[in-house]
């Protein structure tokens, strides 16, 4: 590169002076010059006309030395040394002293070609070197004055300054004074130019030492594609040397092939536009290695202002280049990653964002083969999956225990899921390369979003299951049964065969829980959804609705009798022993049956009159079934109309509490009132509480209508204490088990208390024995609760129900109540008579105070004493009375009325 800016700058790159170490083939070529020309000169004055007194024969010979010598040094120029050169000028000096001695002193022109070595010498050579030449000039000048003159002794005189001084030493003053006049003004032209040259010298220099030592390519090529200049960059870029490259064809050399086309196209380009070209194109460095290079093409010209050369500058853009190729890579990696997790949220099936993950790889990495593997049922092998490759037709067959024995090669990711590995994705490389890390964290990404979108599918199909089936039994619930049942009756065909649904309730099964517990009563509920789904065909359907009540769907049914065939299967399916924990437990159920007839438009209807024939069955006993026909309906329909009717009692003040008196044995006085509620509605007329009460329970209704009854006792015995000015004794609740159970009893008892000022002894709840056995595994804690409120607690109907005498002991009871069923056969019935007395020991023995339910006789009476019963209730002390009615009764007794009237004393006469 310095050579070719040397060249067109000038000067050497070194920056010394010219003159002192001047250059050899410009010294010769200028020296040859001066040769050539002055022996021109010669021959031309020769040629003119000149004096008589001239030795034309002398001067040939100067005229063909000094041809001679211009030959020398135009020739041999660059291996002449300054010796040589001072020898040329002295040469010269002699040359010209010849000429101008043998041409006729007298106005001969030679003399001034003493000017031409002295400017010579004073350019090139030192100045020392340079005044010694010209004083050899003026030696020489002064030994040509000093000879005789042959023009002069021809004839003639000189005038003037001339005449008084002579001719020669006239010329010689003329010629060294023009010598020396001459010298001073090539010393003042040597100096401009010598500071020119500097300049132009150090911008030369500048302008090298920034190509050299810039970073970017810079590379000079002639108008054919050769190489003139190559800089280090370059240099150290392309492995190549400059001095071995210079004067070749640097497209062919250096870039890429498939680039010439494109190069060439962007060259014609520059010089026909004249204006700078930007591209990029691959260079081949000498290992082989390929760069990308952002070039930067413009045109150069020559002095005339053509272009003959093109400057190519260039960045090495590879590793920005790969870098952006990188980040596009990772992004179109992200935005593949992110369209997985979309298809995940679309809700895609299993297989689509299988196939969906693998057309991701396959398209982002350069694979041979991608499988992915999932484990295997009931097995700790995998199977495949989905896969792209040789294996693509193994897919839900191939199953291995290790996928690194398909092919050890692979990269292996596992797909994680929220609770351990949910699937495998081996991938295996296209070539030789192995994975980069960018791969791999690509890989993992794309695993983390499967398993991200596989856990999602699963949980969503989870939910869609668990929204449609049974959690326990895995059946449909009532959800999907009743879709189903709709179905089935809008594609009913007229004339053609009827559906039924039938109902089922497993009979007593409460006690199982209770005996065995919950856990074994689930597996027996499971039990019993498979023996169902054996019993019925692939087109039925078998649900379960709760607790242990199934739904059963059978389609196209001839009529009732065929359907009441199907459900004596059943009960032959369920009447087989269920094995569990070694024991075998024996169940049945009762099923009411509905046929789907051209009546029914509704399947909440059918499954409705089905429900009311299996509470029909019930009633029968157990193990039956009930066909719903009109007669059943129409009970149906009175007890729906009954509900109807109950929810809106309370507002409308529909409802009463009436009391009834329990009794001292011992001396008849009121101890304590039962409340009990009475319902008179305008239409209907007084209700029975066998009536209304079931149905308040399986409701419901009971809560608020406990709640009333409990709100209208507090009030009304605080009503009487204020009133009679006596204490009313405490007065009893019935509490049903859905109330015992119900989280807002307590606060409820509270408040009603509180309200009316009533302290709690003063209040009282009746509880069955089923509400024991609800409470042992209640979290509620309810008759705790109530005890520590301070209201009295009693058990009614004790020793008909199947509680453990345990619970006595467990649970704080105040007084016992023997069933009535007991009390009827008093005195006459000495098993009656045991039970009783054994009640009564057993609650003396607890501290527990008994009363007898049902007393309606003397005798009932008279039993009970001798038994040791302290208190009765029943039809013989009162029937239940309203509020009005049993005030009467607690008012106390008027002292007056116990005086009798004496007869007055007869007048005496």
């Amino acid at each position: 590169m310095d050579t070719w800016i040397a060249g067109h700058f000038g000067a050497d790159g070194n920056g010394s002076r010219p003159g002192r170490t001047a250059d050899p083939v410009l010294m010769g070529r200028t020296g040859a010059a001066l040769y050539a020309c002055g022996a021109a000169l010669a021959l031309v004055w020769m040629a003119l006309p000149h004096p008589e007194g001239a030795n034309d024969l002398v001067l040939l010979g100067v005229v063909i030395l000094a041809f001679a010598g211009a030959g020398v040094m135009w020739f041999g120029a660059a291996r002449l040394g300054q010796a040589a050169y001072h020898a040329f000028v002295a040469a010269g000096i002699l040359l010209v002293s010849a000429a101008i001695l043998f041409s006729g002193r007298t106005g001969t022109p030679f003399v001034l070609f003493y000017l031409w070595s002295n400017l010579y010498a004073c350019y090139f050579f030192r100045p020392r070197s340079a005044l010694c030449h010209l004083a050899f000039t003026g030696l020489a000048y002064a030994v040509v004055l000093g000879v005789r003159d042959p023009v002069a002794a021809n004839g003639g005189t000189s005038h003037g300054l001339v005449a008084a001084l002579g001719p020669s030493p006239a010329r010689w003053l003329i010629t060294v004074g023009t010598a020396a006049i001459t010298g001073l003004l090539v010393v003042l032209l040597r100096s401009r130019v010598e500071r020119l040259i500097t300049r132009l010298t150090e911008e030369r220099n500048f302008v090298s030492r920034v190509v050299e030592t810039t970073p970017t390519l810079l590379i000079i090529f002639d108008l054919e594609g050769r190489i003139q200049g190559f800089n280090r960059a370059s240099e150290e870029l392309t492995g190549y040397r400059g001095d071995d490259l210079r004067g070749r064809d640097g497209g062919s050399l250096l870039f890429a092939p498939e680039e010439h086309e494109h190069r060439e196209r962007q060259w014609q380009a520059v010089l026909a536009s004249q204006q700078s070209r930007d591209f990029d194109a691959q260079i081949v460095t000498r290992d082989g290695e390929r760069r990308i290079v952002a070039w930067s093409v413009a045109a150069g010209r020559d002095a005339a202002g053509e272009p003959d050369h093109l400057i190519a500058t260039g960045i090495d853009v590879t590793e920005r280049k790969r870098g952006e190729r990188a980040l596009q890579r990772r992004a179109a990696r992200a935005a593949a990653v992110a369209e997985l997790g979309r298809s995940g949220l679309q809700g895609s099936s299993l297989v689509q964002l299988a196939d969906h993950t693998l057309s991701i790889v396959e398209s982002h990495l350069e694979v041979s083969r991608c499988e992915l593997w999932e484990p295997a049922p009931f097995s700790d092998e995998l199977q495949l999956w989905a896969a792209r490759g040789p294996l693509r037709d193994q897919v839900g067959r191939l199953t291995v225990s290790d996928v690194r024995a398909v092919d050890p090669s692979g990269l292996v990711v596992p797909i994680p899921g929220p609770r351990g590995q949910l699937a495998v994705l081996t991938v295996h490389p296209g070539g030789p390369d192995t994975f980069a890390d960018d791969d791999a964290v690509f890989l993992e990404s794309v695993a983390h979003v499967l398993g991200a979108a596989v856990a999602r599918w699963r949980a969503e199909e989870s939910a869609r299951h668990n929204a449609l089936h049974d959690p326990l039994t895995g059946l449909p619930n009532r959800a999907l049964f009743l879709d189903r049942l709709r179905h089935v009756l809008a594609r009913r065909r007229e004339n053609g065969p009827h559906a039924s649904v039938m109902f089922l309730d497993i009979d007593n099964f409460k006690l199982v829980n209770d005996s065995l517990g919950h856990d074994a009563g689930d597996r027996l509920l499971q039990a019993v959804a498979t023996r169902l789904r054996g019993s019925l065909r692939p087109s039925d359907t078998v649900a379960r609705f709760g607790g242990d009540e199934f739904v059963v769907l059978c389609e196209e049914v001839g009529d009732g009798r065929d359907a009441v065939v199907v459900a004596e299967r059943i009960q032959q399916a369920l009447a087989e022993p269920f094995h569990l924990d070694g024991e075998d437990h024996f169940l049945s159920a009762s099923i009411g049956i509905a046929v789907a007839t051209g009546r029914y438009e509704d399947a909440d209807a059918l499954l409705a009159d089905a429900d009311a024939a299996m509470y029909g069955a019930k009633e029968r006993g157990r193990a039956q079934c009930e066909l719903f026909d009109d007669t059943m309906r129409d009970r149906v329909l009175g007890r729906l109309r009954m509900e109807n009717a109950l929810r809106g009692a309370i507002d409308r003040d529909e409802l009463r509490v009436f009391y009834q008196p329990i009794v001292s044995l011992a001396d008849g006085s009121v101890r304590s009132l039962e409340a009990l509620m009475r319902w008179n509605h305008p239409g209907l007329g007084p209700v029975s509480p066998l009536e209304f009460i079931p149905i308040a329970e399986e409701t419901g209704l009971i809560v608020p209508l406990g709640a009333w009854v409990v709100g209208e006792v507090c009030r009304q015995s605080a009503e009487w204490s204020a009133r009679l000015g006596v204490a009313v004794p405490p007065i009893s609740v019935n509490l049903s088990p859905r109330q015992a159970g119900d989280a807002g009893l307590i606060p409820m008892v509270r408040e009603a208390l509180e309200r009316n000022a009533l302290d709690p002894s003063r209040l009282a709840f009746e509880i069955t024995e089923s509400v024991l056995v609800t409470e042992a595994h209640s979290p509620w804690k309810t008759l705790d609760a109530l005890k520590r409120v301070g209201v009295k607690l009693m058990l009614d109907d004790f020793g008909t129900g199947y509680s453990s005498l345990s619970y006595l002991k467990r649970f704080p009871v105040d007084v016992l109540k023997i069933d009535r069923a007991f009390v009827d056969g008093l005195p006459e019935d000495p098993e009656d008579s045991a039970i009783v007395t054994a009640v009564v020991g057993m609650a003396r023995a607890l501290e527990i105070d008994v009363i007898a339910e049902g007393v309606e006789t003397e005798r009932q009476v008279t039993a009970l004493r001798e038994l040791g019963c302290g208190q009765a209730q029943g039809f013989l002390f009162g029937r239940p009375r309203e509020a009005a009615a049993t005030a009467e009764l607690l008012r106390p007794p008027d002292p007056i009325a116990g005086i009798g009237i004496l007869p007055a004393p007869a007048p005496v006469l």
